[in-house]
């Protein structure tokens, strides 16, 4: 009878390279669940509402609810990352989102739907979680990397969860739609479960997680995502309006919005992929204050642009430069603060840019009772703002914490 192989424990090197590729295909499948209702909520709720102005209005409540409740509960639970463990906060995000998503498919009024929304992106927050496990476990060289590989699973996440919730919607019913997106975080959670083990000892990633973040270290990149994240969702509710005002039918208003919607998320892609390996490089401020820059004008090309395709081409340009930018805060920002408080950090990384996503399409709604376009000269005045503090701040990026989290992960 042949001997059984003699047990070689895994390298860390190993480990580390399994545990991130099982939090970014999570990543991609909670995502992925949460973006099966999310483009079929209007017609979900004119379906609980009936036909009127409140459909307009649950429909805002109901698309705001996620980014505002992930914007309130995300330092917390990333604070609580720290001291616990990434493993039990990412199973315990996946866990309460995959049945609060699937008892989506049973309210009776829009109002309890907002309220499940709400509740999912309070008990949720595994993107922020997710970001600090990556940044804890990856060497500083390679945090930029592993930022933009988890943001490009979350941008295919985004193009294949709408296609897939109105296959199961056209099919089944919108109502399947929920059910089906909790399946897929249902899936990410096993996952988890069995592929994730923390490379890093339970000594050294509590190690220092109890001291007081100090959020000066963080002021610059979370100005630059609440800018760029409100800049990029004020395209959502403005451009299928403005498109219309150059189609003759609705259904080339829909192919204009979708084929501009996919463009923008290739170039999110492109762009994410592109910031990681320039991160990668040593490349920092210096070009994250010239792609906030290029943003703004971005916007402000926007408000003049030719319909249909001249404003598509500058909402794609946008989309890529967004994603570009959103790797190299969440980078710079990682590597700001000591490893042990990496989760704290992102909870407040990943609380500014769904404050933006969630107050960017009510300011777009008020602003287009002056016209459709008026939200793109806040857009610019935003992301200006931002290259302005980066070009001008010293206090970016202190040298103390980074040399701290070299000396731990080397000793990791």
């Amino acid at each position: 009878m042949a001997k059984a192989a003699p047990y070689v424990p895994m390298s860390r090197e190993a480990q580390v390279a399994r545990a991130s590729r099982a939090v970014i295909l999570a990543s991609f499948l909670s995502t992925l669940g949460f973006n099966f209702v999310f483009p079929l909520l209007p017609l979900y709720v004119r379906e609980l509402s009936g036909p009127g102005a409140a459909t307009a209005i649950w429909s805002g409540l109901a698309l705001a609810a996620t980014p505002l409740g992930g914007a309130i509960a995300s330092p917390f639970w990333g604070r609580l990352a720290d001291r616990t463990g990434y493993r039990p906060m990412l199973l315990r995000a996946l866990i309460s989102t995959s049945i609060l998503i699937g008892l989506m498919a049973l309210p009776n009024a829009p109002w309890q739907l907002v309220i499940l929304r709400a509740l999912a992106g309070a008990f949720g927050a595994f993107q922020a979680v997710a970001m600090g496990a990556l940044a804890s476990w990856s060497k500083p060289e390679d945090l930029s990397k592993a930022i933009s590989r988890l943001q490009m699973a979350q941008v295919f996440g985004a193009i294949v969860g709408p296609l897939a919730g109105g296959l199961v919607a056209a099919f089944f019913g919108i109502r399947f739609a929920p059910l089906a997106g909790a399946c897929s975080l249902a899936v990410g959670t096993v996952l988890v479960a069995r592929w994730l083990h923390e490379p890093t000892g339970r000594r050294v990633r509590i190690k220092g997680a109890a001291a007081k973040l100090k959020l000066s270290y963080l002021w610059l990149p979370i100005l630059t995502l609440l800018a760029v994240q409100f800049t990029d969702s004020s395209f959502n509710p403005i451009l299928p309006l403005l498109l219309a005002q150059s189609a003759d039918t609705i259904g080339a208003v829909a192919g204009l919005s979708g084929a501009a919607a996919s463009m923008s998320a290739t170039a999110a892609v492109i762009g994410a992929g592109l910031s990681g390996q320039l991160m990668k490089r040593g490349v920092r401020s210096r070009v994250l204050v010239a792609a906030l820059f290029m943003l703004g004008l971005f916007a402000v090309a926007a408000m003049v642009a030719p319909l249909p395709w001249g404003l598509v081409l500058f909402r794609v340009l946008s989309g890529g430069m967004v994603a570009a930018v959103t790797v190299a805060a969440y980078s710079i920002g990682g590597l700001s603060v000591e490893s042990s408080q990496r989760g704290a950090a992102y909870g407040w990384l990943s609380s500014s840019g769904m404050a933006g996503n969630a107050a960017s399409p009510v300011t777009a709604g008020l602003l287009a009772a002056i016209d459709l376009r008026a939200v793109l000269v806040l857009d610019a005045a935003l992301c200006l703002l931002s290259a302005a503090g980066w070009g001008f701040s010293r206090r970016m990026a202190p040298a103390a914490p980074q040399a701290s989290a070299s000396k731990e992960l080397r000793a990791g």
